[in-house]
């Protein structure tokens, strides 16, 4: 798995070879201004998208920004419906510690309801992994 960006907010990394992507964000989240969010979430979508990989591990166990239901549903059509019919077969979304921003998370891609790939959550990391790598 190879670093492709870190910024105050987020780690991207993506394994090629596997054609895995993987987003992570960090505890700084908690920062974040609604605008901000949309920015770092574009930025995820614009490196998912280039990097054409078929596999998304969201590693969320530091993600501390909990998302009102109208940022959840702009979130959702600005980002998820883009990855609707695409190359993406699985996505894994490991979930935060933070209970609320855990349950605005899940919510936020639970809305996703035309989606085209397989989705699950996890409790760690480790398990993400060995379901996106078929392990």
């Amino acid at each position: 798995m190879n670093q492709i960006f870190e910024n105050k907010y987020l780690i991207l990394n993506h394994d090629e070879e596997k054609s895995v992507f993987m987003y992570t964000w960090k505890s700084t989240s908690e920062d974040l201004e609604e605008k901000e969010l949309l920015i770092e979430a574009q930025k995820i979508l614009e490196n998912v998208l280039k990097s054409k990989c078929q596999n998304i591990i969201g590693n969320d166990t530091d993600f501390k920004f909990p998302m009102s239901p109208d940022l959840q549903e702009e979130l959702n059509n600005a980002i998820l419906t883009n990855l609707n019919g695409g190359a993406i077969k699985k996505f894994a979304h490991v979930i935060s510690t933070d209970f609320i921003a855990q349950l605005s998370a899940e919510q936020f891609h639970e809305e996703n309801t035309k989606k085209t790939y397989e989705d699950e959550f996890f409790g760690t990391l480790e398990e993400a992994k060995k379901w996106i790598y078929n392990e």
